[in-house]
């Protein structure tokens, strides 16, 4: 059911639905970085009074309401992610917020963008678009130039750097960085730092050869903590575990919330030798949070996230960061965790957005009106081309994300099961069986 408030409360608390990805539940049990975000977000806004309905799977633990739109995840369905497989349960979610929309003063979703969105908002409401992942593919600026035109739905990147390719363009309104609890992670003084740290995912584009190859030139042993996916087992018996054995790393495998403050606390500094423009890097404000340095590739957010010489390090190359490896060392991991105070919390994450939602919701978001008659805003955000490894780049597409065409390629059947007949079952067709379930027991609980 959508939120009512009263006619006092509705002056100055906000009405939010925030629809977020189905692929894992918000906060997810391990990895899962926007559906972190996403629960962090919302837990600032109610903290700041407001009225927030989060719209996801069933399962969610959330101070919001919760709309559940499927009754399991997508991962726990089995879907491997593509676009055509995401498109009927997203634009079942999509619906039900559409039928609510006169409900909300802002409809945030953090969806990745996908060409199918165009058909679905019909008409123009409140929207803010979120696209925690990178922005160049699938004809993503396309989309969102096209919601914007027909639904005058705006859109914040999570980095400057993220939007640097679509600079310019009409829908842009405000950057807002991620942010962690401010207790969800800080520095366990009894932990004497003593190697470097590598956490994450072992995928290509995370750099996880180049932290070996840095620790090893620096003289330190290397701890990962990162999760293995599938879709990169090739990539990890080739490229990764043959130097994780040559130079006795330890392999700790992917660890939860709870075991990162030790984990990076013992850490002289995390590693962070990204081979892609990330947009925006979670795992710095992580060992932020911790006071530990970060040395880091000069890609992506990273020039937006590290300050040179009070929390970490940029570098460009594996000799360069080898050798800031002493540097990190001697700085001050009191002040580092004081950036991460003053920077980095949700706190300040969840006040961002509120500016934001109120402006959208007073009608001030836009300064100009488009030939359709809905209000616009051109962004002038200065371009940020950081270096790129164009091989690297070129090897994968919105990794982590579970929607990308080229990086699920030949993988979807390898998630098709069999049922007791021993005929092939789809997922896909599996879900929907259960989503048609859930509709008519809601639809039984309204009678």
């Amino acid at each position: 059911m959508a939120p009512t408030l009263s006619k006092m409360q509705s002056v100055n608390k906000l009405r939010i639905a925030i629809v977020a990805p189905l692929y894992y539940t918000v906060p997810p049990t391990k990895y899962g970085g926007t559906e972190r975000v996403v629960a962090y977000l919302i837990e600032g806004l109610v903290s700041l009074g407001h009225s927030v309905t989060l719209y996801a799977a069933e399962g969610c633990k959330t101070g919001a309401e919760l709309v559940q739109c499927t009754p399991i995840t997508l991962h726990d369905a089995g879907i491997t992610g593509t676009i055509a497989e995401m498109q009927y349960p997203y634009t079942l979610q999509l619906k039900r917020v559409l039928a609510d929309l006169t409900s909300y003063d802002v409809v945030n979703i953090h969806h990745g963008i996908f060409p199918f969105h165009r058909d679905i908002f019909d008409r123009p409401g409140p929207y803010v678009w979120t696209d925690h992942c990178e922005l160049h593919v699938e004809n993503k600026g396309e989309t969102l130039q096209t919601l914007y035109n027909n639904a005058n739905a705006g859109a914040t990147s999570i980095s400057d750097s993220q939007r640097d390719i679509l600079t310019g363009a009409e829908y842009w309104l405000q950057t807002i960085y991620h942010g962690l609890p401010k207790y969800l992670l800080a520095p366990v003084s009894s932990t004497k730092p003593e190697y470097l740290a590598f956490l994450g995912r072992l995928a290509p584009e995370k750099g996880a050869p180049d932290a070996v190859r840095i620790s090893a030139l620096a003289g330190k042993h290397l701890k990962v903590a990162a999760k293995r996916e599938a879709i990169h087992e090739t990539y990890f018996k080739e490229s990764v575990k043959p130097l994780f054995e040559k130079h006795d790393v330890d392999y700790i495998g992917e660890i939860a919330d709870a075991g990162k403050s030790v984990f990076l606390s013992g850490a002289v500094a995390l590693i962070f030798p990204i081979a892609w423009k990330e947009p925006f890097g979670l795992v710095m404000i992580e060992a932020i949070a911790c006071g530990t340095p970060v040395i880091a590739y000069n890609k992506g957010a990273v020039p937006e996230v590290v300050e040179e010489g009070v929390t970490g390090f940029i570098v460009n190359s594996v000799e360069e960061a080898a050798a800031r490896v002493a540097d990190a060392a001697k700085l001050d991991r009191k002040r580092i965790r004081a950036e991460f105070e003053k920077r980095w919390t949700s706190v300040t994450m969840a006040q961002k957005y509120e500016e934001l939602f109120y402006r959208i919701r007073d009608g001030t978001a836009w300064t100009q009106t488009t030939s359709s008659g809905t209000n616009s805003f051109t962004s002038q955000c200065d371009s940020n081309d950081n270096v790129t490894d164009n091989a690297n780049t070129a090897a994968h597409v919105c990794p982590g994300h579970h929607h990308c065409t080229k990086a699920q390629a030949g993988h979807s059947k390898a998630h098709v099961g069999s049922s007791d007949s021993g005929v092939a079952t789809d997922p896909t067709d599996e879900l929907e069986d259960s989503i048609a379930e859930l509709q008519i027991a809601n639809t039984d609980t309204a009678k």
